[in-house]
């Protein structure tokens, strides 16, 4: 990947991306609770062109469809970037020297962190 590329990378997901260090608790068939705990880099578009773009250059991740619950797109589908755990890792890694906003810097440290504490 070219630093061209990286920078790009960084601008889009500076602009709709998130990521953290997330806990889950989830229901299992025998009625029992399990919880699990991950990092977790996330980007949502209703056009998932830049999304596939994304699966290209890192070759990591898939892009999913799913309906829109936050009123933001009138067709009524969003698509979906996820990672998590060493994917998510090799991705805020590749990302970090080129992000320019403080509060996103700092919200992939955070989340780095929490994610090197678990282990």
């Amino acid at each position: 990947m070219t630093e061209l590329e990286k920078a790009w990378v960084a601008g889009f997901w500076e602009g709709d991306g998130t990521c953290g260090y997330y806990t889950v608790r989830r229901k299992l068939r025998n009625g029992k609770y399990t919880t699990n705990s991950r990092l977790t880099v996330t980007v949502n578009q209703v056009d998932s062109t830049p999304l596939h773009k994304l699966v290209q250059l890192f070759k990591i991740g898939t892009v999913r469809k799913h309906s829109n619950s936050f009123g933001f797109n009138p067709k009524g589908v969003i698509s979906t970037w996820m990672l998590s755990c060493h994917s998510a890792r090799v991705f805020l890694n590749t990302i970090l020297p080129y992000v320019v906003s403080d509060t996103k810097r700092q919200q992939i440290v955070e989340a780095l962190k929490s994610d090197a504490y678990d282990h």
